[in-house]
């Protein structure tokens, strides 16, 4: 996973107190991808979405100084959910 953005989400020291991290960031990075086709109109907003979407832009502008630090997160998040889903179709 990407250091960079386990360290925005968690921060430094929790990464290594949270045994799962991993599974937390890949999680994290599909519901940045979900949250996606919400805000581009592909999918229908759900009644959770904009709780769900707050928290999201929450947790990974923790710390930013600026909106382009976090839309680099926001686009690594992305990025790393639709390579995952790449990898998991071609491993069915």
């Amino acid at each position: 996973m990407n250091l960079e953005l386990s360290q925005a989400c968690l921060g430094e020291e929790n990464i290594h107190e949270m045994p799962n991290w991993k599974e937390f960031i890949l999680n994290f990075c599909l519901d940045v991808g979900d949250s996606f086709k919400t805000w581009t109109g592909q999918k229908p907003p759900s009644t959770t979405s904009p709780q769900k979407d707050l928290t999201l832009l929450r947790q990974s502008g923790n710390g930013m100084a600026s909106m382009n630090q976090l839309t680099h997160v926001l686009n690594i998040s992305y990025n790393i959910a639709m390579e995952f889903k790449e990898i998991y179709k071609r491993l069915k």
